[in-house]
Order: structure tokens, then sequence, then C-alpha cells
């Protein structure tokens, strides 16, 4: 008799939920085994993760000439070993190859295949806890790259180590991280089909982001730790693995730059767009950033931070500041484009310059300390800019949640000034009362 078949339906999405993170107290690897050709030159790849999912190691290996199934294998050997000799006792093992599981768990291989599964199931049995589960290739993507990475890269050792996450695995890595989900393309029975959840990820607006807060009030900038990340003592500054940077608009090129998933508008691989992005920086620091910080800092915060007033250069500054907003209003935002140099997206140039004119939020309120100048509020210097100002809320807009988020801090002092203005009014009022 026939057996029935299945109609199938074309090939749909079927979402993978990505479980990065193990259980307290192991260590998760993650193995993968590939040949160019079956037989054909093989290698087969690893990668070693704490119960975080944070990084600890990432090896591939060349094998030779040998089937796809037994590069699988041999993943799982090399994945079982290295945590044997590197002293872990609780470790889990996920492979994408279900043919290795089976085989591992049900026999029925070749008789060359049931020697190396022997050779697999010995470590299995040595005196520790050893765990092994199937994951689909989608949540095995680091160790398929390192995988791959080493049979595209002829030139390379038969060997590569890696103690940190290798630029071009920076993507994957991060998405794991945070349990971004991924596309599976299946071909699924249509009886099943509306069973499974189509979902689109783009995985190039993952961002994950570790912080150490640096209070510049405590002048924690100072400290040994943080001058060896800038010996200048000053923020911003980055550490990503062992490569530190500071300067905000170095730190923005590179970000931009060094993850493959970030969008082209941000810094433009077209090389005019990028000298046009450059030469606004180079503006912003001797014209806008000069006005506005110099401002900020001599009408608001040098109370704070325990620094002497300086009247002259507040009245220069200002003057510095109100000259950048007009340069920026007839020359950068000249046009139709709603961002600077007529851009229709965003760029790193947007944010650069937005943050600095953001200081002026701390402006909009009267100065109670020293009374510099008469009305020096935020309303009066951005007031006759007014393509300045839709520019600024067109990115507020654009970057929202993430813009409030990130200039919470001026919010808070605004907030904080606000009450100080109003216990000294009202002790003002008290002590003319009596």
């Amino acid at each position: 008799m026939r057996a029935k078949e299945e109609s199938f339906s074309t090939p749909s999405t079927e979402f993978i939920k990505l479980k990065i993170l193990a259980e307290e107290g192991y260590v998760k690897i993650n193995t993968d085994g590939a040949a160019r050709g079956n037989p054909g030159l093989a290698a087969c790849g690893r990668v070693l993760r704490n119960s975080q999912g944070l990084w600890l190691r990432g090896y591939a290996i060349r094998l030779g000439r040998c089937t796809a199934f037994r590069a699988e294998l041999w993943g799982i050997w090399h994945g079982l070993k290295e945590a044997w000799n590197a002293g872990y006792k609780h470790v889990i093992i996920e492979s994408d190859s279900l043919v290795a599981i089976t085989g591992l768990t049900k026999g029925g291989a070749t008789v060359r295949e049931v020697r190396l599964l022997s050779r697999i199931r010995t470590w299995i049995q040595k005196d520790w806890e050893v765990r092994i589960y199937h994951k689909y290739k989608e949540e095995n993507a680091c160790a398929d790259w390192m995988t791959n990475y080493l049979l595209d890269h002829t030139d390379l050792a038969n060997q590569i180590f890696f103690e940190e996450p290798p630029g071009g695995i920076h993507l994957l890595y991060l998405a794991d991280l945070a349990s971004v989900g991924r596309d599976r393309i299946v071909r699924s029975p249509k009886s099943l089909r509306k069973s499974y959840l189509e979902r689109k990820i783009n995985l190039s607006v993952v961002t994950l982001v570790f912080y150490i807060k640096v209070e510049i009030s405590k002048r924690q900038q100072s400290s040994p730790e943080f001058q060896a990340i800038n010996p200048f003592k000053k923020l911003p500054a980055i550490v990503d693995g062992r490569f530190k940077l500071f300067e905000s608009h170095a730190i923005l090129i590179y970000l931009a730059s060094a993850f493959p998933g970030v969008a082209d508008h941000w810094y433009p691989a077209d090389i005019s767009r990028r000298a046009k992005i450059h030469s606004v920086l180079d503006w912003h620091h001797l014209n806008l950033h000069r006005g506005a910080a110099t401002f900020v800092l001599n009408t608001v915060l040098a109370p704070i931070l325990g620094l002497p007033l300086n009247r002259q250069a507040a009245v220069e500054a200002e003057n510095i500041l109100i000259s950048s907003l007009s340069k920026i209003e007839n020359i950068w935002l000249k046009g139709n484009g709603r961002y600077l140099l007529g851009g229709l997206q965003l760029s790193i140039v947007d944010l650069s310059l937005v943050c600095e004119i953001m200081q002026l939020e701390l402006l909009d309120k009267k100065d109670f300390w020293m009374q510099l100048l008469d009305k020096k509020d935020r309303d009066r210097i951005l007031g006759p800019h007014k393509k300045v100002q839709q520019w600024i809320e067109s990115t507020r807009n654009a970057t929202r949640p993430h813009f409030d988020e990130v200039h919470n801090v001026l919010y808070k002092l605004k907030m904080k000034f606000s009450m100080q203005q109003t216990n000294q009014e009202d002790g003002g009022m008290d002590a003319r009362s009596v």
C-alpha cells in the first residue's frame, strides 16, 4: 500500500526563541562541525560560555578530509575534552546535529563513527555531570561562525583560539546575550502551517551595553582604574574587549564601524558623505562645543563643581554659542532634509550636535546664583532659530525612548536646580517678612 503523501506548503517561518543562559554553576559549550563536500575538507568549532552567557573562549580546528557527520562528532569530542581539561564539573553541550545526538543516544552509525562515538561516551562517563542537547542551527550561530570562519580562511593556522569574541561574531554574540530570537525557514505541512509563529527580527537593531557609573562630582574619573581607560580623566570612554577608546566622536565612529549590522545612514560607507560628516564634527569642536560647554559651565555648573565663575568667559561663550546656532540654521540645515547636511535620515553628526545643545535644558530658568546676565534662559538663546528647534525635535522623536533615557540626567539636574531656587526664594521672603 502506498503511503499517503502529506501536502506541504511553501517554506514558512518558525520563530526560534534563544535561551543562552545556563543553570548557575554550569558551563555551556556550543559545538559545530562542517565539511566542504561529503566527504570534504572539514573543521569543527566550539564556543564556551559561563552560566550568564558570557564568553569564556572560542576555538576552531581543521580536521582534514571527512564527512559532515564525523565533523559534528569531533566538535562534541573537542568540546568535552576542553571542558574536562579546564576543570569544569557541570557542563552542557549543545549541537545542531540531530544525527550526531541520535548517534550518541541510540547508536546506528558506521563502524568508523562507532569508534568515535565510543570515545565521546568515555568522556561523558568521567566523574562529572554532562548534559547534551540538540539545538537548531539558528540557536548555534556562534559555533557555526567559528567553524566556517576557519574553512573560509585557508591561510590561517590549523587551529585558532579566541579569548574574546572576534570582530565578525560581535552581532551574533550580542544577540545571543540579549536573547533575541531568530527566524528559521521550515517546510511544514499545510495542516500545521498556522501553528508556526511567523515573526521577523532585525538583528541590526540589537544593542547590548554594559556600563559603569562614573560620578564626576566625586572625581571618580581621576581614579587609577579610570585613568587606565582614559589618562586625560575625561568622559566619555569605552572598553570593547581589550580595546579602550575615548573622545566622543571617535567612539561614535568606532561603534558605527565595528558592528556590521549598524545601518549605513549612521556613518555612510560613501567616502564623500563621510568626509562631509567629518567636516561638521571638526567644526563642532571649535565652535558649538566651545560655546555651549563654556557657557553652561560659567552659568550653572561651576558652583556645583566647586569651581570659580568667570563672568567674561560666560559672555564670550554666549556670543560663540549664538553664532554657532546661526551657522547650523543657515548652513548645516540648509535644504529640505530634516537633519544636518540635508539628510533624510539621522547620522552620528546629528547625535553629537544635538546632545551638545541639550545642555541648554539646564538654562530653562533664571540664574539665581550670580545674575551674570539678564534673562539668560533657553528660550532666549534658541528662540530665533526655528530650524534648529525643529531639527532637535525630529532627532528626539526618531531616537525615542533612548533619547529621553540618555538625557534623563539633565532633566533631574534641572528639577534639582528648580527646587533649590524655590527654597532660596522662600528663604528670602521669610527673611523680608521678619
